[in-house]
C-alpha cells in the first residue's frame, strides 16, 4: 500500500495542454490522474516531461517524507516512473537485453536492451533531458517500467550529461558509429577522419532539426558538446577544447548563462589539469664510445 505523501502540485502548461494535468505522485509520473502506457506513444510521454519543475518539485517532496521516516540515513532523489510496460520481458527486451538478463529483478540502461519498437520512447525520455532505464520487477508476475533519473544524480559528470539537458541524445545508429569515430580520431590523419566524422554529424545534424526556435539553439549546441565529447575520449584535448569553446561562444551569444558556467567550469577543468601534469627530468649523458670488441 502506498504511503501518504505531501501533494506534489500539478500544472497544464501550454506545451501540455493536449497531454492533460501532469503531476507527480511518490515517484510516479502522473499524466491526467494516471500512468502512461505504450499505447499513448512517444510524443505525449516527452511533453509529459517538458515540465521539468513539477518532477524535480514531486521528487523533492517525496525525498523530504522519506527523509522523515528515515532520520538515520541520507536519503537522495529518487528515479522515477514515466511509463508501465506490460507483458513479459520477452515482450520488452532485445535480444541483447534476454541475453543479459540474470534476475528476476533486474535494470537496463542501454537502449539497445529494448525491443526496437520501444526505442522512441527511450528517446523521448533521452530529448526531455533525463536518462531513461527499464525496470524488471517480479512479485508473482513480471511488472516492467520505463524509469527515468534525473542527470544531476547520475554517475556521469556534467559536461557528460550536458548534451542530454540540452536535448541531444545519441540513436541507436550513432552509437554504433562512436567507436568507428574515435578511431579515426586518434589516427591524426584527415583522410582518414573526414568520412566517419562527416556521417556521424550529418545523421547528428537531423536529430537537431527536429527542434524549433530556442530547443533548436540548444540541441545544436548539446551536438557540439557531444562532438567534444568524442575528441576527449580519442585523448585529443585540443580539440575537446576547441569544441567546448565553440558551445561557450554560442551560448553566449544566445544569452545561455547557465550553459555558459557549465562549459566554463568544464575549460578550467582542462587548463588545470594540463597545470598540474609533471614532466620527468631527463638525465642527460654524454656519449659512451661502443664497448672494445
Amino acid at each position: 500500500m502506498d504511503e501518504t505523501v505531501p501533494d506534489t502540485g500539478t500544472e497544464q502548461s501550454a506545451e501540455t495542454q493536449s497531454v492533460a494535468t501532469i503531476e507527480m505522485s511518490q515517484n510516479h509520473l502522473l499524466v491526467g490522474g494516471r500512468r502512461l502506457e505504450i499505447s499513448d506513444g512517444p510524443e505525449i510521454l516527452h511533453s509529459a516531461l517538458l515540465p521539468k519543475h513539477i518532477i524535480v518539485d514531486g521528487l523533492e517532496n517525496y525525498r523530504q517524507h522519506m527523509q522523515s521516516l528515515h532520520s538515520d540515513a541520507e536519503i537522495e532523489l529518487a528515479p522515477f516512473t514515466t511509463m508501465h510496460l506490460t507483458g513479459h520481458p520477452r515482450r520488452i527486451l532485445s535480444p541483447a537485453g534476454l541475453e543479459k538478463k540474470k534476475h528476476h529483478e533486474q535494470v537496463f540502461n542501454d537502449i539497445n536492451d529494448a525491443r526496437p519498437e520501444l526505442h522512441p520512447y527511450w528517446r523521448a525520455i533521452e530529448m526531455a533531458g533525463f536518462i531513461p532505464d527499464i525496470r524488471v520487477y517480479w512479485s508473482g508476475e513480471y511488472w516492467i517500467d520505463l524509469w527515468a533519473q534525473l542527470p544531476e544524480i547520475s554517475s556521469q559528470t556534467p559536461i557528460e550529461i550536458l548534451p542530454h539537458q540540452l536535448g541531444f541524445g545519441e540513436t541507436p545508429e550513432l552509437k554504433d558509429m562512436r567507436s568507428t569515430v574515435i578511431g579515426a580520431m586518434r589516427a591524426f590523419d584527415r583522410d582518414i577522419l573526414s568520412e566517419p566524422l562527416s556521417n556521424y554529424q550529418t545523421l547528428a545534424e537531423k536529430i537537431v532539426e527536429k527542434f524549433k526556435n530556442d530547443r533548436y539553439v540548444k540541441a545544436q549546441i548539446g551536438l557540439i558538446v557531444a562532438t567534444g565529447l568524442l575528441w576527449l575520449e580519442a585523448g585529443r584535448i585540443n580539440k575537446y577544447a576547441d569544441e567546448l569553446e565553440d558551445a561557450r561562444e554560442y551560448a553566449d551569444n544566445m544569452n545561455l548563462g547557465d550553459i555558459v558556467a557549465c562549459l566554463d567550469t568544464a575549460h578550467a577543468q582542462i587548463v588545470d589539469s594540463k597545470q598540474r601534469i609533471v614532466l620527468p627530468k631527463i638525465k642527460r649523458t654524454q656519449a659512451q664510445p661502443p664497448p672494445e670488441s
